[in-house]
């Protein structure tokens, strides 16, 4: 299990090589991924980030609520300047019609930038959600039988006389797992994830990194108040669970 939360494109101002009235880059900062950027075309589109002064290090990449068709060429490139003639680094990423999910030996750079051509799009433009790109945290081993419920947002309720009357919600994934052994140094790291977003910023989560079709990558937060850290009787490990809830 892989978790992206540490997204450094929310840590830099992120241009464009072109954005449509009313959709500015900068709604990739929002955590709605809803609240989508698009372009004004369909050729050579980018999404770049960098100061030229603080190197930025990344290992995975993930893209959710985009419009790509199944022909779009995906690249994550990587560079010390910011020209692009010959990137230093370059990550072609797999189509997904929903999260897009790449995991790559790291890199550091001056400058990132995300690179679509998608020339067969029928919209005319590239829309994109969310772009969440940095070093994730890898958990360790789950308990088998985890949770992966799939749960409604729908309200109903009955008259006395047991008519049903109610309002049709959507649809949400709920993740629970139990993790039975937890060293000290991944305690540690998990607490600074918790730190840093407790349960309203969302994440990237992904429960097999290595079997996306099986189980999709997912949108959520966690879905608890605290992280319930328990010592094991050797005195050297811990363990704890937690849950997860698919936002939009």
């Amino acid at each position: 299990m892989r978790i992206l939360w540490n997204n450094e494109f929310d840590k830099y101002t992120i241009t464009a090589n072109s954005e449509a009235s009313g959709y500015p880059a900068s709604n990739l900062q929002d955590i709605s991924r809803k609240k989508v950027t698009r372009t004004t075309g369909v050729n050579s589109e980018w999404w770049k980030i960098g100061n030229g002064i603080d190197k930025i290090k990344l290992s995975s990449i993930a893209i959710a609520e985009h419009n790509f068709t199944s022909g779009a060429t995906v690249k994550l490139q990587g560079n010390d300047t910011d020209v692009w003639t010959s990137p230093a680094k370059e990550e072609v990423i797999a189509y997904d019609a929903d999260i897009m999910v790449k995991f790559f030996t790291s890199g550091e750079y001056y400058y990132w930038r995300l690179l679509v051509e998608d020339p067969s799009n029928p919209d005319g433009y590239i829309e994109i959600g969310r772009i969440s790109a940095g070093e994730y945290l890898q958990m360790p081993g789950i308990e088998p039988g985890f949770k992966y419920p799939k749960r409604t947002t729908s309200e109903r309720d009955f008259t006395v006389t047991g008519q049903i009357y109610g309002d049709k919600g959507i649809m949400q994934r709920t993740a629970g797992f139990v993790f039975p052994v937890i060293e000290d140094s991944e305690r540690v790291e998990i607490d600074e994830m918790w730190d840093a977003i407790l349960n309203i910023v969302p994440l990237f989560l992904i429960i097999y990194e290595n079997s996306l079709d099986v189980i999709p990558a997912l949108y959520c937060v966690i879905d608890q108040e605290d992280i319930p850290w328990r010592k094991s009787e050797n005195g050297l490990d811990w363990s704890m669970e937690i849950n997860f809830l698919e936002v939009f």
